[in-house]
C-alpha cells in the first residue's frame, strides 16, 4: 500500500506579482480617498459635543 499522491501546489510568479500589484493599487486608492482634514474636523466636533455634554451634568 502506498500513500495517496497529491498534485503539487501550482506556483506562478506572474500571478503572485499580479496579486501584489492589485493590493498596492487598492491601498493607494484608499489613501487617496481619505480627506484627513474632513476627518479631523468631524472628530473635533464630536469631542466638543461630548465635552459640552459633560459640562452640562
Amino acid at each position: 500500500m502506498y500513500a495517496p499522491r497529491f498534485f503539487p501546489p501550482s506556483f506562478n510568479p506572474a500571478n503572485v506579482m499580479e496579486n501584489v500589484l492589485t493590493g498596492m493599487k487598492e491601498d493607494r486608492r484608499l489613501k487617496d480617498g481619505l480627506d484627513l482634514d474632513r476627518l479631523r474636523r468631524g472628530l473635533n466636533q464630536i469631542v466638543k459635543q461630548r465635552l459640552q455634554e459633560r459640562n452640562r451634568r
